[in-house]
């Protein structure tokens, strides 16, 4: 247990340092917008914001009443969930393959760049971490605990289960690989009592999650119909997976050490614990096909947003500690760090180089990475602006992140329209001429001076109100922060408007 308490805290450690560096970037603050709506509104502003359920943002919600909306208290809530995490996945890993497995799994919770990434930014994806392990940590008692012990279990996966739905769609990556392996494990042992119940749990689990099923529909055609978003090939794909299981995605990283890593240990972790019955198909399972979904899902949704495999990442972590590090059930132990033993392990050793060095890579591109600046974005504006001042936007979203810095009162003007909760991100973001001449000159009549704050408007338009604002005045400044750009222009006084 103190191995545990040890790693827990490293995980916390890792998750605090520099956690408030940067500015919350654009669905941090459209998140902490929603949570910061009157309760009642939070499932609309999720509905019409958001691609996910609403509970990360109902929790969120009575989060901020205790700790503030800062930057440092928001993404406070994320890290904290590494408390839970940890321990959780020793659980899981003491469950299949023993203790020393189980310190092996819980390490890689505690430091994985993926987790740690994710554990300091205001997101759902933390909250699904800790709940999709539990989740499997109930399954697991169902498949091999004890017999009295096993209502329980079940009890506890069907709670947890519809948790992480509402946490986030990913969670189906789990639910329906326990759904497979546990009504085929039963059908092999021709236990009928077995498939009733499976069926059963996972229908609760339906029937929970059916009142949010027409606002999943809504948000499916919403992210359908941004065609400018790609899905990738299956080789990318696979790239894409193993960087972001072993190292969060690190651009440092050579894919191929990345993909070498998780495929030959995920590997050697399924040969070692092929004994273990319907674990060992489990975990198989939660390794290929929520990769292979996603590959599907991704080339009808135009995406493949790897950041979902947090639903299911212990599965990879736990097979490669056991490629690595072997079973208590062969009898092995860490004598292969022994001069003696090095040739007949290269491999685990070659893996475990591997994967330490994948951390540590990861952990490094993590701390380095810059996020959209919106801090400094604001802070141009407010040096320089004022009062009659219009502010565009062509993301009209971008006004969410740029309002939590922005303290003053100059009309913010969104291109084709401003943001408002009725619609959210529903409504129609390409800009056209039109657009600029119905909305941006007329905000420009009598103005002097005017600015445009451009982020995630690659194709969108923002080319014409540009071109626009370059025939009205001078561009006297024109700063490209990370992700965010920031255009001031003049107007000569003797000019009439």
């Amino acid at each position: 247990m103190k191995g545990v308490l040890a790693l827990t805290a490293v995980g916390l450690a890792l998750r605090l340092w520099d956690i408030g560096r940067e500015s919350m970037w654009l669905d941090e603050a459209g998140r902490v917008a929603i949570a910061s709506l009157p309760l009642v509104d939070i499932a609309h502003g999720v509905a019409v914001v958001e691609l996910s359920p609403p509970l990360y943002h109902y929790l969120l919600h009575f989060w901020m009443r205790l700790a503030g909306d800062g930057d440092v208290a928001v993404r406070l809530f994320s890290a904290l969930l590494v408390v839970p995490t940890v321990p959780i996945c020793w659980s899981i890993g003491a469950a299949v393959a023993g203790r020393r497995i189980a310190l092996g799994t819980a390490g890689l919770a505690a430091v994985s760049p993926f987790a740690v990434h994710y554990g300091q930014e205001a997101a759902m994806y933390a909250l699904l971490l800790p709940l999709s392990a539990a989740a499997l940590r109930s399954a697991i008692g169902v498949l091999s605990g004890p017999r009295d012990q096993r209502a329980r279990w079940l009890v506890a996966y069907v709670i947890l289960a519809v948790l992480s739905l509402y946490t986030h769609y990913y969670a189906v990556f789990l639910i329906g690989c326990v759904a497979m392996v546990g009504v085929g494990h039963s059908v092999a042992r021709r236990s009928l009592h077995g498939i009733v119940l499976w069926i059963a749990a996972h229908a609760v689990i339906g029937l929970a999650f059916a009142p949010w099923l027409p606002v999943f529909t809504q948000q499916v055609g919403l992210a359908a119909s941004i065609e400018e978003w790609g899905g990738v090939g299956v080789g990318e794909a696979v790239s894409q997976w193993a960087g972001a299981i072993l190292a969060d995605g690190a651009v440092d990283l050579p894919s191929a050490l990345s993909v070498a890593v998780v495929v030959l240990g995920v590997a050697l972790g399924c040969w070692r614990i092929r004994s273990s019955g319907p674990l060992g198909w489990l975990l198989a399972a939660l390794v290929v096909v929520p990769l292979a979904l996603a590959i599907i899902a991704g080339g009808f949704l135009h995406s493949f947003r790897e950041r979902g495999f947090l639903a299911v990442a212990v599965a990879p972590w736990l097979l490669v500690v056991v490629g690595i590090l072997g079973t208590e059930a062969e009898g092995r132990s860490l004598r292969w760090l022994s001069g003696l033993q090095l040739t007949k392990d290269l491999g685990p050793v070659v893996l475990g180089s591997g994967l330490a060095a994948a951390i540590a890579v990861g952990l490094m591109g993590h701390f380095a990475e810059r996020k959209e600046d919106w801090r400094t974005a604001a802070a141009l504006v407010a040096a320089s602006a004022t009062p009659p001042d219009s502010i565009f936007f062509v993301h009209f979203g971008g006004a969410l992140p740029f309002d939590r810095y922005f303290p003053g009162a100059q009309p913010r003007v969104g291109l084709p329209a401003s943001f408002d909760w009725s619609d959210g991100y529903t409504a129609r973001y390409r800009v056209t001429m039109d657009d600029v001449v119905v909305r941006a000159l007329p905000s420009l009549s009598g103005s002097r001076q005017a600015w445009a704050v451009l982020s995630h408007d690659a194709g969108r338009g923002s080319e014409y109100l540009i071109a626009a604002l370059d025939d009205w005045g001078t561009r006297v400044e024109d700063h490209r922060l990370d992700g965010v750009r920031v255009l001031r222009y003049l107007r000569a006084a003797s000019v009439d408007s």
